[in-house]
C-alpha cells in the first residue's frame, strides 16, 4: 500500500466540491474542508493556545478578499535598517520577492501605521504607497490582509484558547458586521483593534451577540448590543447622523445600554460621554403602513438623517447621502422642517429616492426611520426605567389602536412625550396687531384676546374651533384654540402669554385632521388612551374621536399626565360617554392647555374634564386656554379633589353646556381667572357640598338658563380681585342656599339677571 493520502487541493476560489467524506485543502487560505452532500464544510480543529493576529486592511492599503487568496495572516516579519526613508523600506536581512509580497499590506508594528507594497526592487528593498511611515529600527509585518472586518472575524477560531486580535487598518469599512459564534476558553479575549494613529471607521450596521473587545473604532451606523453580549469598549466613538448604541433582545425592548462607557459625538445636546446611564433624549417614530410603519420589523428608531440638497417633485435628493435598498426602501421619511411624512417607494440612486408624497424641498431636514405602525408598540419599545427625555413622534394619520401606558418609571425629571403631527396649515400670514383679554364696562362682559390681520377677508367663523399658532416674531410658539373669527380678526379661547404684534407670523391648523386616535372601526368598550400609575407623560397635537368606553383619556392610580393642543370630540351615537378626560384615584393633571372639547349633534357626552377621588387636578394655573362646547357638564371637580392656593383655571371658554358649565362639589375646589362661562342650560356654575370656588380676575358668567352661580350645602364662593361680571342669566346672578356663603355686589358686578342680583336663604350668607 502506498504510504500516502491523496487530498484534492488548490486555491480556495477554485476548490472543487468534494465527494462525500473527501478531504480538500485550500492552499492559499490554509483551510481544510470535507466534502458533504451539502457542499464543502470547513474542518474545525482544536484551537491552539498561542496568541495570534488577523490583519484587515482597506484595498488601498493592500487588503484582499478571502476568495482572492487573502488569509489575514502574517507572511513575513522583520526590522527596517538604516537607509529606510520616504517610500523605501530597506532590510539587509530581507527576503523580499514580487511573487510573495507585491501588492500586499505592510504594517509598522512600532508606529501603528499601514501602507501597501507597490514595488519590490530587490530582495532587500520595498517601495510602499505611503511616504514617511517607516524609520530605521521599526518592526514591520507583511501580511496577506483581508479587506473586510467580517472576513477577519470569521477567520478567528470558533472556540479560541488564545488571545486573538483582528487588527484593522485606517479607513472606512462599509460591510455590516455581525459578531456571533466565537466562544472563549481560559478567559481569553477576542479583540477588534482599530488604528490608534488615524481613524478606523465602520460605516455598516453592527450587531453584537458575544463577548468581545472593541478598541479605537469609530461607528457611523447603529450598534445593536444584544442581550447577553459582554463588550469591552475602549476609545470607541459613534459619530455622524446614525451612530448610537442600543441594547436589543427578543425579550427585552430596545433600550439604550446603561453599563458601557462610550464616547458619542452626534447628539444634538452635544453630550460627550455616557457612563452608568444615558441622559440624552431620543425619538421613536410611529407611522401607519401608508408611510412605512411596520410593527413586525420596525424598532421605531432613526436610520439616518440629512438635508435635501435640491428640489424635485416626489423625490428626496441628497448628494451627500448613501441611499440603498437594504436600509431605506419602504421606510418612513419624516420632514423635520415642515413636520410632514412620506414613504420611500424606490431607490433611484445613492443620492436620490422616490417618495409617496411631495414633501421635500432644498435645504429641508429629514429623518429616515424604521417606524412602527402603532403608538402602543412605540410605548412598548420604551424601557421600563426612563433615564432620558423620550419622544414618540406620530404621523398625521388615523392611528386606530387604543393605547395603554403603564410600568414606566423615571430615574430623573424626564418626560415621555407622545407627539402627534398637525396637518398642513389652512391659513397663514403676518399679523397687523393683537389685543389682550380684558373686561369691558359693567354688563358688557369680556373682550376676548385677538390676532388681527387687515390683509385678510376671511369668512365669518371659517376657522372656529381650529388651532392658531404663532410661528415667529412676538409671542412665537403660543398655540390657542380659535373661538370665533370675523373677516380680519381671530378671537382666541383664553389669554395670551405675550400679545402678538405686527412682527408675529401665524398659521391656522384644522386640528380635526391632526394625528388621530379614532376607534370607530373597533368594537367593545375601548378608551383611546389610558395611563395607569404613570408620571411625566405629555400628549400633544392629537384628535381623539369615536372612542367606545366611558372616557377618551383615563388617568388613574397616581398618574400625572399633560395634554397640549388636543381635540376631543364625541361623534358616536350608540352609547353615552362619561368624560373626555377622566382623572381619578389620587392622580393629577399638571397641564390641560389649548385643548378643544366638542360634542357633535345627537351624541351624549356628559363631561369634558372630570376630576374625582381625592385627585389633585388643577394645580398652579394648569388648566388653561381651553374651549368646551355643548357637553352636558363642561368641568366637574368632585369627591375631595383638593387643590393648592394658586390660580389654576385660566382662560376657559365654556359655551352652551347642557346642564352646568362648572360643577365643583364634595369638599373640592377650583380657581378661576379670565374665564368665560356662558349659555349653560341650567347653571353656569354649581358649587355644593363643602366645595369652594375662588374668583381671581376678569371672569364673565353669563346667559345661563337659570342661575349664573348656584351655591348649595356649605358651598363657598370667594373673590380675591375685581373684574368678574355676572350678567344676563335666566335666574339669579348668584343664588346661595342651604348654609352656603356667596359674594355680593360689592365684589362682583351683576347686570341683567332675570331674578335679581343675588339671594340667600335664612341659613346662607352673602357679603
Amino acid at each position: 500500500m502506498a504510504n500516502k493520502i491523496q487530498i484534492r487541493r488548490g486555491a480556495q476560489a477554485s476548490l472543487p466540491t468534494g465527494d462525500s467524506g473527501e478531504p480538500l485543502l485550500a492552499t492559499d487560505s490554509e483551510r481544510a474542508y470535507l466534502g458533504t452532500p451539502n457542499g464543502n464544510k470547513e474542518l474545525q480543529f482544536k484551537a491552539g493556545s498561542t496568541n495570534y493576529t488577523i490583519y484587515v486592511a482597506t484595498t488601498a492599503l493592500g487588503g484582499l478578499t478571502a476568495g482572492a487568496g487573502a488569509t489575514g495572516k502574517a507572511i513575513l516579519t522583520g526590522t527596517a535598517d538604516t537607509g529606510t526613508s520616504g517610500t523605501t523600506i530597506y532590510d539587509a536581512a530581507g527576503t523580499f520577492t514580487s511573487a510573495a509580497h507585491l501588492n500586499k499590506a505592510i504594517y509598522n508594528a512600532t508606529q501603528d501605521k499601514w501602507a501597501k507594497i507597490t514595488d519590490v526592487p530587490s530582495g532587500t528593498n520595498l517601495t510602499v504607497s505611503v511616504s514617511g511611515i517607516f524609520a530605521a529600527g521599526d518592526t514591520y509585518v507583511i501580511t496577506s490582509a483581508l479587506s473586510t472586518i467580517p472576513e477577519g472575524f470569521a477567520t478567528a477560531d470558533v472556540g479560541y484558547a488564545a488571545d486573538i486580535t483582528v487588527r484593522v487598518s485606517p479607513g472606512t469599512f462599509t460591510d455590516a458586521l455581525t459578531l456571533i459564534g466565537k466562544t472563549a476558553g481560559a478567559a481569553k479575549t477576542l479583540s477588534v483593534q482599530g488604528s490608534t494613529t488615524t481613524t478606523t471607521t465602520i460605516s455598516g450596521e453592527v450587531s453584537i451577540y458575544q463577548k468581545i473587545a472593541l478598541k479605537n473604532l469609530t461607528f457611523t451606523k447603529r450598534i445593536f448590543e444584544y442581550f447577553g453580549a459582554d463588550v469591552d469598549w475602549t476609545a470607541c466613538v459613534t459619530s455622524g447622523d446614525d451612530g448610537f448604541l442600543l441594547l436589543k433582545s427578543t425579550s427585552v425592548a430596545n433600550v439604550f445600554r446603561t453599563s458601557s462607557v462610550v464616547v458619542f459625538e452626534n447628539d444634538p445636546s452635544s453630550y460627550t460621554n455616557i457612563s452608568s446611564t444615558i441622559t440624552t433624549g431620543y425619538t421613536i417614530y410611529v407611522a401607519t403602513s401608508t408611510y412605512g410603519g411596520d410593527d413586525a420589523v420596525g424598532d421605531g428608531l432613526k436610520i439616518t438623517q440629512g438635508s435635501a440638497t435640491s428640489t424635485s417633485a416626489n423625490k428626496l435628493v441628497d448628494t451627500t447621502a448613501n441611499f440603498n435598498s437594504t436600509d431605506h426602501l419602504n421606510k418612513t421619511l419624516y420632514n423635520s422642517t415642515d413636520d410632514t411624512w412620506a414613504k420611500i417607494t424606490a431607490i433611484d440612486s445613492t443620492a436620490q429616492v422616490s417618495i409617496s408624497a411631495d414633501i421635500m424641498a432644498s435645504g429641508e431636514a429629514y429623518v429616515i426611520a424604521n417606524a412602527v405602525a402603532t403608538i402602543q408598540n412605540g410605548v412598548n419599545l420604551i424601557p421600563g426605567v426612563v433615564n432620558c427625555e423620550t419622544t414618540i413622534k406620530c404621523s398625521n394619520e388615523n392611528l386606530a389602536v387604543k393605547v395603554l401606558v403603564q410600568n414606566k418609571s423615571f430615574s430623573g425629571a424626564y418626560n415621555i412625550n407622545i407627539r402627534g403631527t398637525l396637518p398642513v396649515a389652512t391659513e397663514s400670514g403676518t399679523a397687523t396687531s393683537g389685543t389682550a383679554y380684558a373686561m369691558g364696562g359693567a354688563g358688557s362682559g369680556a373682550t376676548q384676546a385677538t390676532l388681527v390681520d387687515t390683509a385678510k377677508a376671511w369668512g365669518v367663523n371659517a376657522y372656529q374651533n381650529m388651532l392658531l399658532k404663532i410661528t415667529g416674531g412676538t409671542g412665537s410658539g403660543q398655540e390657542r384654540v380659535i373661538d370665533s373669527n370675523t373677516a380680519t380678526t381671530i378671537k382666541i379661547a383664553g389669554v395670551w402669554a405675550t400679545t402678538p404684534d405686527a412682527t408675529s407670523t401665524y398659521r391656522v391648523y384644522d386640528i380635526n385632521n391632526a394625528s388621530r386616535i379614532d376607534l370607530a372601526a373597533l368594537s367593545g368598550s375601548e378608551m383611546a388612551i389610558e395611563f395607569a400609575n404613570q408620571k411625566n407623560i405629555i400628549v400633544k397635537h392629537f384628535n381623539f374621536e369615536n372612542w367606545h368606553g366611558d372616557y377618551a383619556a383615563y388617568s388613574h392610580d397616581f398618574s400625572m399626565v399633560s395634554f397640549y393642543s388636543c381635540r376631543f370630540e364625541r361623534s358616536r351615537t350608540d352609547r353615552t360617554a362619561q368624560s373626555c378626560i377622566q382623572i381619578e384615584a389620587f392622580s393629577s393633571a399638571p397641564h390641560i392647555e389649548s385643548c378643544m372639547f366638542h360634542e357633535s349633534a345627537g351624541t351624549s357626552l356628559n363631561r369634558a374634564i372630570r376630576v374625582q377621588q381625592s385627585s389633585s387636578a388643577i394645580e398652579g394655573d394648569n388648566i388653561k386656554n381651553i374651549k368646551i362646547q355643548g357637553t352636558a357638564q363642561a368641568i366637574v371637580i368632585a369627591a375631595s379633589s383638593f387643590q393648592n392656593y394658586t390660580a389654576n383655571g385660566t382662560g376657559w371658554v365654556i359655551r352652551n353646556a347642557r346642564t352646568f358649565g362648572l360643577n365643583v362639589n364634595s369638599f373640592s375646589r377650583a380657581d378661576m381667572d379670565s374665564c368665560i362661562i356662558t349659555g349653560s342650560t341650567t347653571y353656569n356654575i354649581s358649587c355644593a357640598q363643602h366645595a369652594m370656588i375662588i374668583f381671581r380676575n376678569n371672569n364673565e358668567i353669563s346667559s345661563a338658563g337659570s342661575d349664573g352661580i348656584r351655591i348649595d350645602s356649605f358651598g363657598l364662593i370667594h373673590h380675591l380681585n375685581t373684574g368678574t361680571q355676572i350678567n344676563n342669566n335666566g335666574g339669579w346672578g348668584l343664588n346661595a342656599i342651604n348654609l352656603s356663603y356667596g359674594s355680593t355686589v360689592s365684589t362682583f358686578s351683576y347686570t341683567g339677571n332675570t331674578s335679581g342680583t343675588y339671594t340667600a336663604d335664612a341659613s346662607s350668607k352673602n357679603t
